[in-house]
């Protein structure tokens, strides 16, 4: 159907003398856009996602893990440092309390204690005592019971 509205404003537009605001080549590439899925959505704060395909993990929350942080990794060797702590930030200030536990503990284990570090600094000054106390529960979950006991300190503090 569509393609016959064009034929037909094509034709008029032969007619007229006037030229077409568009190429059939172009409608074609809006429509396989329109076509595409949406953009997906952090579950935790309804941003946008980094475009990177699913099965590469990107920020995939509930996974059990932080796939994340070899993305992580990645970056810092490429000096790409505002986009490392963007996404520490928004981890420490915006993520739920198990994506910050998976995260610290995934930074760790990847020997980015700095970086899991920052996400912790994040969590404790964007945060209340109960919060703090939900990611020490988490910590706990993943069976890291210093991270957790350190946690822990850091809502009493508050």
């Amino acid at each position: 159907m569509v393609r016959a509205l064009y034929d037909l404003a094509e034709t008029v537009a032969r007619t007229s003398r006037a030229p077409l605001p568009v190429t059939w080549e172009e409608l074609e590439a809006l429509r396989l856009k329109a076509c595409e899925p949406p953009a997906l959505l952090c579950t935790n704060c309804q941003a946008s996602v980094l475009p990177v395909p699913r099965r590469q993990g990107d920020r995939q929350h509930g996974t059990g893990q932080w796939p994340t942080a070899r993305a992580l990794l990645d970056m810092k060797r490429t000096r790409r440092a505002e986009d490392v702590a963007g996404i520490l930030r928004h981890v420490g200030t915006t993520g739920e309390p198990a994506e910050v536990a998976h995260a610290v503990a995934a930074c760790r284990a990847r020997g980015l204690r700095a970086e899991a570090d920052l996400i912790l600094r994040y969590a404790q000054t964007g945060r209340d005592g109960r919060q703090l106390a939900a990611i020490a529960y988490e910590f706990m979950r993943i069976e890291d019971n210093v991270m957790a006991r350190r946690v822990l300190r850091m809502s009493l503090v508050q």
